[in-house]
């Protein structure tokens, strides 16, 4: 009689008729309380209902009577790892393997194990060793998570889209692509697939909002208000998302009005805090969007992109300690990748370790920005590599061949290089730049030999020009058509120098019939990739008109007369163009000329 409720256990539990099954377990334990079929089983039946404690206790039970076995021994290791208890989970799935070295799913949950702590390089060698005994889906899903983590997204990517139609793991791969591609910024891609889900998955409020989210980022308004429609008009998140689409569509007051209305109602989500903050800092309000940035941070603390754009309103507002400090959340952000910096303790101008690698990150503007701190660490006895793009790299060896500097590009760092300590361009900031009277206003700090070939020869008085941004997101609001910055400059000078990144042959030609201009390259070289040759040719010009872009940084550090022309509230995006009297604080050779309030950046063209 007993062994048959013993059997019924078995049959509900196989079922997942899982309340029957734990009390039939639990009344043949009262009978046979040693039996270790019934402790296995309702250890597992713990383990699959998510009771971790419950579950360790009766599948230790089990291990008095059978340590043999190797399902038991994973589940215990499972158990231990939901409750964060990582050193016995760790010795009980390697004992598991012992016994079975042929089990993938040992090797599978090993590697979730490593996941969890960090170790997504060990995660991938085991889940690697679990594929290799059989190839399963869910593996796959879980070796392009490791890969993503360890920075290797277009592998992940590519594990994920071998996963086909046909597979029953194929509408969690694509979940996992979504929001890789998210993540990635590769919102087009991250539009399509989110589509595809919401066909799926009508009832996914989730991925319809980040579908939305990822139109909004690349300025697809129509798109986003079109898929919003799938959400009642009384529903919170419709109300937030109208909010949202208000804010990018250039209506700040209904956007503000909302927001704050979503406010008082007791919606404070987070993001309304943030998404006012934003509204604020475009509209050159920093006091304003310092207080909601804060008020966005007392909700959730590690909300990145409000610590980041704090510390750009901060620096706005010349609060360097601050601001630098809140700036350098973005190298906490999931997808900045850089195993070094999380290897090596951060140098802190203090210690005295021997190989210090500096290494400047971000944007080739970002760092010409940063290298002119390089002339601080004169005085300091560490030995020290200079990490950058390989652009940068002749243009740094020549500026700085008086400093006893290693310049290296960043493909070339070995992760068991020499170093014995990190930092990156906006630390030396945090270091040396604590307020306004650290700044040392250096004519230049960058130089190149003279120019020996170019296609036409660069006369005197000639005008150096640069005009668009291919920037998705903020491209179209700092660009200039070349059209309207000749009807101004003609009456300047007859001499242009192209300094435009991208083909813009044709339209040169027809400016040059209709304004009698002549510009020394109309196919310009390679201004994108040959940085050394760009800035050759910026040293020959008279002057130059740009818009914020790495010619305006590299033309700055040479010392060369810059016209800078920005949008009024240049600050929430290029925030490294603080000015006094109209000059830059940090290139003293830049004019600023800033559009007026609420106008576009052709207001410039006014002020020439």
């Amino acid at each position: 009689m007993a062994k048959k409720i013993l059997i019924d256990a078995f049959k509900y539990h196989r079922l997942n008729d899982i309340s029957e099954a734990e009390k039939l377990y639990s009344q043949y334990l009262k009978k046979a309380p040693n039996d270790y079929q019934a402790l296995f089983g309702l250890g597992t039946l713990y383990l699959q209902t998510n009771k971790f404690h419950e579950s360790i206790v009766f599948l230790k039970k089990a291990c008095e009577f059978n340590l043999k076995d190797s399902h038991l021994l994973m589940n215990l290791g499972i158990a231990y790892r939901e409750l964060n208890k990582f050193q016995s989970s760790e010795e009980f799935l390697k004992k598991a393997i012992e016994l079975d070295a042929n089990n993938p799913d040992i090797y599978n949950h090993l590697s979730i194990l490593y996941k969890k702590i960090g170790k997504f390089d060990e995660a991938l060698r085991f889940i690697d060793k679990a594929l290799q005994i059989q190839k399963n889906d869910a593996y796959s899903i879980n070796r392009a998570d490791y890969l993503f983590e360890l920075g290797q997204h277009n592998d992940a990517i590519s594990d994920l889209k071998k996963i086909g139609s046909a597979s029953s793991y194929y509408v969690s791969a694509q979940k996992k692509l979504f929001n890789f591609y998210f993540q990635r910024k590769s919102f087009d891609n991250c539009i399509v697939t989110g589509k595809y889900l919401i066909e799926l998955e009508p009832s996914n409020t989730k991925i319809l909002l980040q579908t939305i989210d990822a139109a909004i980022e690349i300025n697809k308004i129509g798109m986003a208000a079109l898929l919003l429609q799938q959400l009642p008009k009384d529903d919170n998140d419709y109300i937030f998302y109208q909010a949202k689409i208000y804010q990018e569509s250039g209506k700040v007051n209904e956007a503000i009005y909302t927001y704050e209305q979503l406010i008082k109602k007791g919606y404070s989500k987070q993001a309304c805090y943030h998404n006012l903050a934003c509204i604020f800092f475009r509209n050159n309000n920093f006091t304003k969007a310092i207080e909601y940035f804060k008020h966005s941070l007392k909700i959730k603390p590690d909300f990145l992109e409000s610590k980041l754009q704090l510390g750009l309103c901060q620096l706005a507002t010349f609060d360097f300690k601050n601001g630098w400090a809140n700036f350098l959340s973005y190298a906490c952000s999931p997808v900045y990748i850089n195993k070094l910096s999380k290897q090596l303790p951060k140098w802190n101008g203090l210690n005295s370790s021997t190989e210090v690698l500096i290494y400047l990150d971000q944007g080739i503007g970002d760092q010409i920005f940063f290298s002119q701190l390089l002339t601080r660490l004169k005085n300091f006895k560490n030995t020290f590599s200079v990490a950058m793009d390989q652009r940068l790299l002749r243009i740094y060896e020549e500026s700085f061949s008086q400093f006893n500097f290693n310049f290296i590009c960043h493909s070339k760092i070995k992760e068991n290089g020499p170093f014995q300590a990190f930092c990156l361009g906006t630390d030396l900031a945090l270091l040396f730049i604590k307020n306004k009277e650290d700044i040392l206003s250096c004519k230049s700090f960058l130089k190149v030999s003279a120019i020996k070939n170019t296609t036409g020869p660069i006369k005197d008085k000639s005008i150096g020009l640069s005009w668009f941004s291919n920037n998705i997101r903020i491209g179209p609001k700092k660009s200039i058509a070349l059209e309207q910055l000749m009807e101004v400059l003609h009456k300047k000078s007859t001499q242009f120098v192209n300094l435009q990144y991208g083909d813009f042959a044709d339209e040169i030609l027809a400016i040059t019939k209709k304004y009698n201009v002549h510009f020394c390259e109309v196919v310009a070289g390679d201004n994108l990739n040959d940085l050394y040759n760009l800035a050759q040719k910026i040293m020959q010009c008279n002057e130059i008109f740009t818009i914020s872009n790495t010619t305006a940084h590299l033309a700055g550090a040479l010392g060369v007369k810059v016209n800078l022309l920005l949008p009024f509230n240049h600050a929430s995006n290029t925030w490294y163009w603080l000015s006094e009297d109209d000059f830059s604080l940090f290139y003293p050779s830049i004019k600023i000329i800033q559009a007026k309030k609420n106008k576009p950046i052709e207001d410039t063209l006014k002020q020439i």
